[in-house]
């Protein structure tokens, strides 16, 4: 039999847990959130594009907020997919 080995590439994963978004804690989510992203363009110039982008834990504080699934995607996840892209 003939076996042939294959080679695995390199996968480069973004993790993000726990955001616990909360509408009421904007403005303070804003600060962090602008870090983080400014902090991720400088990680993809120097090692790419992530593969793969995994939302892990609680993403809102609270799922009884209504709007707070919309406000994360409208205050970051947006702006994350733009960045990583």
């Amino acid at each position: 039999m003939n076996e042939e080995k294959q080679e695995l590439g390199e996968v480069r994963i973004l993790h993000i847990s726990d955001l616990h978004f909360k509408v009421s804690r904007l403005n303070d989510q804003r600060i962090v959130l602008s870090a983080f992203l400014k902090d991720l363009k400088k990680q993809i110039e120097e090692y790419g594009n992530p593969d793969f982008i995994l939302f892990t834990g609680d993403l809102v504080h609270s799922a009884d907020d209504e709007d707070a699934y919309e406000r994360l995607f409208d205050e970051f996840v947006e702006d994350l997919l733009e960045v990583a892209d």
